[in-house]
């Protein structure tokens, strides 16, 4: 990555525990530079360079599989398709500003972690609906995941 023509590199050390980490934020930080974005599997304090500015540990895990989970759970699909992970990935995106991106700010704040584990839950099952890979939950059948999922995303 040293050697990246990229304006941005960004690495994704996404091993978990912590210990299993393929690098730091401090040893990607040093080798890369402050425009770097770091992103990890476990959870990793900001690097402060002493200049003002922050380099940021983005920690994902947390943010999809949650919802990922509650949202195949629910839907009752019998596999997490690619249009699944796709939905959640997009619905997770569209909570950062472009802003918050150009900061090496990858994910939103955790304090909206549960807004985002219903939302992504909500489309995961709108794509599990779409592709007809809804199997039901208990006595939940399809059109009423629907239903709930309608309410879910005008709430």
């Amino acid at each position: 990555m040293k050697g990246s023509t990229s304006t941005r590199p960004t690495i994704f050390a996404m091993s978990n525990p912590t210990k299993n980490a393929e690098c730091t934020p401090q040893d990607a930080f040093s080798i890369l530079g402050e425009n770097m974005i770091f992103a990890s599997g476990s959870p990793f304090k900001n690097v402060e360079f002493g200049n003002g500015q922050v380099g940021h540990c983005n920690q994902g895990n947390m943010y999809l599989f949650p919802g990922i989970g509650l949202g195949t759970l629910l839907s009752g699909a019998p596999i997490v398709s690619d249009g699944m992970l796709q939905a959640a990935s997009e619905c997770l995106a569209a909570y950062m500003s472009e802003e918050e991106v150009l900061q090496g700010i990858i994910y939103p704040p955790i304090s909206r972690i549960r807004d985002i584990t219903k939302r992504i839950a909500a489309a995961v099952i709108k794509e599990a609906i779409e592709e007809d890979l809804v199997g039901g939950y208990r006595e939940m059948d399809a059109q009423e995941l629907q239903k709930l999922n309608e309410l879910v995303r005008r709430q």
